[in-house]
């Protein structure tokens, strides 16, 4: 080990998280948190694994210990899969910023790509019925304002598939009713557009 190691590698957690990941991976403060929980999480790990701060060294990201990290996220934390392989896909992002910061390091970001993903379980997605739909659409009395709005809330929900969020943050210049086809543009999770 080298006697800088684990001072380099603190130095390049805070680069990644404070400036790189902001700057240049997400503006989302959800992805930002998430790249922050998996650094968190990955030295936990080793500091249970009877690694130090003081005693952090680059053959801790090799990919047979992101491996058990991967397990002891599953087993000991109980995370599901989906779960662990969002962190993973953390983990590699940061030693791809290692990579660009160190180019002797390159070997951790190449070999952490050659890790499998937990199998994860397909869930089914079942809609709602055509009778609940219908009942949703009717709850609304639209004899009065109110009801009107929640109507129109809930059409615009059930035709455009929207989360709700997206439809709150809809302005007037979103919605192009004046045209052929009529469209809303939406904003949806990381500010991308459709």
């Amino acid at each position: 080990m080298k006697k800088n190691d684990a001072e380099t590698i603190l130095r390049h957690i805070n680069g990644f998280l404070t400036s790189y990941a902001p700057d240049f991976l997400s503006s989302s403060p959800h992805t930002l948190k998430s790249y922050g929980d998996a650094i968190r999480l990955y030295m936990m790990f080793l500091e249970k694994d009877g690694v130090g701060f003081n005693s952090l060294s680059w053959k801790h990201f090799d990919s047979d210990t992101i491996k058990r990290w991967m397990i002891w996220l599953r087993d000991e934390r109980g995370c599901s899969a989906d779960t662990c392989n969002i962190r993973l896909s953390s983990i590699r992002t940061f030693l791809k910023y290692i990579q660009g910061k160190d180019i002797s390091n390159a070997h951790l970001y190449e070999a952490s790509k050659g890790i499998n993903r937990l199998p994860v379980t397909k869930k089914k997605v079942t809609g709602l019925s055509k009778e609940v739909v219908s009942a949703i659409l009717n709850a609304p009395d639209t004899n009065d304002e109110k009801g009107l709005r929640d109507f129109s809330f809930f059409m615009l929900l059930y035709s455009t598939a929207c989360r709700i969020d997206e439809i709150l943050s809809l302005r007037l210049k979103d919605i192009h009713l004046d045209c052929r086809k009529p469209f809303i543009n939406i904003t949806g999770k990381g500010q991308k557009q459709r």
